[in-house]
């Protein structure tokens, strides 16, 4: 590339740019223009002095995923960094381009749409791997529209995953077929079969093919000695483990299934285990657990490393026996008692409804009275000494009417009540009225089904005992029902904040592929948020728990146990399985999912005893003593490692591969990598802090709106000057921002960063 241009008669800004394969933004910049006319004759820079772009590599970044991200191939992200491996370690440098004239791999080849193009013909022309193709362009079909700008790869076919093309839709030409469509986008039939059930004759033209790269599945037919079962209409995977006398755990293991659903038509192989088998493989506990065999052995957060790939699930594989088998049950009700469960005020003394207004102005009936006075005196609202019960009344007024008048002490501790207790904010919002079932309300009086009578009957201070899995000596714990916020909708939930806070070494989050500058932030982002012990089951999540939280009700709740389940299994057995808490879980590409939780529900009148998914997140929730499991394990140090590593997993990783759209003047970038700017300690906990409030649509507005005021104010034109923002200034921009918003959550977590002790500097 020439480092000077000469304008001609009828050039403009953007020509010249795509002449020389530049951003306007660059021109603009290089030449400090103030206006887009220009004139011939006139004397453009086009090469900055040269430079090299680096890029650091994030938790989880192969070669692959970074060369599409800067529009390269592997083959040239490779020559630009040669040697380097593909084992790539979190934290290294690689050089993304150089802007000197020796740098190859500025931008791959283009090539200008025509009519009739498609990415097998243009495959072909160019000699590249259609598969290739497709990806580097992220075509969802292959209708292209002319005068598109398809980039030309030269990646190797192994360069790819594997299912890249789920997503991607081919319309049938003529005289084509499934064979044919797997031959040229080189997939298996076999996947191309299961997607479309087309038959094997000549498609129809414009018939849409969903391209799936799945694996050759096995032939079911070709193993002897055991039955292949045909999906019928109506069935499920709980319907044929019935008719086959077998567990779910079972077919889901042996046919390799990814979740519970199944097909018409699918074809499953229902092996029987042999009886030495199954007694090896029954997992039910064979006796009491008693406090001396509750406690752990001892681990170390080393423990987390060098597990099995997979763990059966014991309470999938006895989920149908125990409807049978009821008694079985009994084992995890004995577990359950080390966790000594005390609720004050009792619960039922309440319970029967009052038979009439009780209060201000009123004529108080003895037995109400009584039920109520006793409930205000155990919330020490009421001293024990009031001498205003009725029996008290009569002696010293005969058999008078119980009038106002006569209790001030107790209509004072009503209103105490009403008072300490914020009673109208059960009735301030029309979700709450529908979840309370009551809007009324009248200071000083207790009227039947009104809230002051509902919240006086229902609220209850529990208290759970349990020993600490360090020291094995008794732990005791508080909380209460009816959590005081705005987004209760359960108000037999809790919120317990906890207390479990260690120290976390920088080489613990470092340990579990972390760089040091994430590791800094993820450090002060687990002093700053929730203790790894608590726990909150009021919310629309059903239940959640741990440090971030892991939230459920299709949250990460379940995916943190099956993490946990999946990396320590003993631990997992030892703090959760034996008190009848399990997750089951598929394992892919080193990352679990298809997670799915499940409880036995050992009190359940309906004879459901194991319950799984949402239902078992909602038995968890309506079950005080349930909560003991989650709150000890918090106190645990393997079992808070393997949470900070599914919040690296579930959290992190995601943020850390956000783009934004930004657009500052003349400039237009649509797909700029949030690591581009935010790349120092104070940044990293800034996008990884607001992305577990927020995750990522407010997440990205918000930051998007603050850099590009920001890079107005500092006159950032380019995409370069642009990765130099001064990210300190984000967050001020993002302070100011949420104070017009009226947002003090996100102006107090960002004005902490400030003073966080991180430093902002990208190097």
């Amino acid at each position: 590339m020439s480092n000077m241009y000469i304008v001609q008669k009828g050039d403009t800004l953007p020509l010249i740019a795509d002449r020389f394969q530049i951003s306007p933004e660059t021109l603009v910049r290089l030449n400090n223009l103030s206006e887009l006319d220009l004139r011939p004759g006139q004397i453009l820079r086009i090469q900055d002095k040269p430079t090299t772009r680096k890029h650091v590599v994030r938790p989880g970044e192969s070669l692959y995923v970074i060369a599409k991200s800067y529009g390269l191939t592997v083959e040239q992200l490779k020559q630009l960094n040669r040697p380097v491996s593909s084992n790539l370690r979190t934290g290294q440098e690689l050089i993304i381009s150089t802007n000197d004239e020796e740098n190859p791999f500025k931008k791959p080849a283009l090539h200008t749409v025509r009519a009739g193009d498609t990415p097998l013909l243009l495959a072909k022309e160019y000699e590249v791997d259609v598969r290739g193709l497709i990806v580097q362009n992220e075509l969802d079909s292959n209708r292209l529209s002319p005068g598109m700008r398809i980039k030309i790869p030269q990646e190797e076919l192994e360069d790819y995953p594997e299912n890249i093309l789920y997503d991607y839709c081919h319309y049938s030409e003529e005289e084509e077929t499934l064979l044919s469509l797997s031959k040229d986008y080189q997939v298996p039939l076999s996947g191309l079969q299961k997607k479309n059930p087309l038959g094997t004759g000549t498609l129809k033209p414009h018939t849409p093919v969903q391209i799936y790269c799945e694996a050759e599945e096995e032939d079911l037919s070709d193993l002897s000695g055991d039955i292949v079962h045909t999906v019928k209409e109506g069935e499920n995977l709980y319907s044929i483990a019935r008719v086959y006398g077998i567990s779910l755990n079972r077919i889901r293991h042996i046919n390799k299934l990814p979740s519970d659903t199944i097909e018409l038509g699918q074809s499953l192989l229902i092996q029987k285990p042999k009886p030495e088998a199954e007694e090896k493989e029954d997992h039910r506990p064979s006796e009491k657990p008693t406090p001396e065999t509750l406690e752990p052995k001892e681990q170390t957060s080393e423990a987390i490393e060098n597990i099995p790939e997979s763990f059966p699930s014991p309470l999938y594989e006895l989920a149908d026996s125990f409807r049978d088998k009821p008694l079985q049950i009994k084992s995890y009700i004995e577990a359950r008692k080390v966790f000594r469960l005390d609720a004050r005020p009792e619960p039922d003394l309440m319970q029967h409804l009052l038979k009439g207004p009780l209060g201000r102005n009123h004529v108080n009936r003895p037995d109400d009275l009584a039920r109520v006075q006793k409930r205000l005196v155990q919330l020490k609202l009421l001293g024990l000494n009031h001498k205003e019960s009725p029996d008290e009344i009569k002696s010293q007024h005969g058999g008078t009417a119980i009038t106002s008048n006569l209790i001030p002490r107790t209509i004072e501790a009503i209103e105490k009540f009403q008072e300490k207790f914020e009673v109208q904010f059960w009735i301030s919002h029309s979700n709450r009225v529908n979840m309370m079932q009551t809007n009324s309300f009248t200071p000083g009086v207790i009227v039947p089904g009104d809230i002051t009578h509902k919240l006086l009957m229902e609220y209850t201070d529990y208290t759970l005992v349990f020993p600490h899995p360090q020291n094995h000596r008794p732990h005791s714990i508080q909380f209460h029902n009816f959590p005081h916020t705005v987004d209760t909708c359960y108000y037999r939930g809790v919120i317990y904040p906890g207390n479990a806070q260690p120290e976390i070494p920088l080489s613990v989050f470092q340990r579990l592929g972390l760089s040091e500058k994430l590791a800094q932030a993820m450090r002060y982002i687990s002093q700053q948020r929730q203790s790894f012990d608590y726990l909150a089951s009021h919310d629309p999540h059903f239940f959640s728990f741990g440090f971030v939280p892991f939230r459920g009700n299709q949250g990460a709740l379940s995916y943190l146990m099956a993490n946990i389940k999946h990396k320590a299994p003993q631990i997992f057995q030892n703090f959760f399985e034996r008190f009848g808490i399990d997750v089951s879980y598929s394992f892919h590409e080193d990352h679990v999912r298809d997670t799915s939780m499940s409880v036995v529900n050992a009190y359940d009148k309906g004879g459901k005893f194991v319950v799984h998914g949402a239902e078992a997140e909602r038995v968890l929730r309506a079950d005080p003593q349930l909560y003991g499991p989650f709150i000890r394990s918090g106190h645990y140090l393997p079992i808070i490692t393997l949470q900070i590593d599914a919040a690296i997993k579930y959290y992190v990783q995601a943020a850390l591969n956000m783009h934004l759209h930004i657009i500052v003047g003349v400039m237009n970038l649509p797909r700029i990598p949030i690591t581009d700017l935010l790349a120092s300690p104070m940044g990293y906990a800034l996008l990884i802090d607001m992305y577990m409030d927020y995750r990522q649509g407010r997440t990205r507005e918000i930051l998007r709106e603050a850099i590009e005021k920001v890079a107005i104010k500092e006159h950032l034109y380019s995409e370069e000057d642009l990765m130099e923002i001064d990210e300190r200034k984000i967050i001020l921009q993002i302070i100011a921002d949420a104070r017009m918003r009226g947002d003090e959550r996100v102006s107090q977590k960002a004005t902490s960063l400030l003073y966080s002790g991180l430093t902002w500097k990208k190097n």
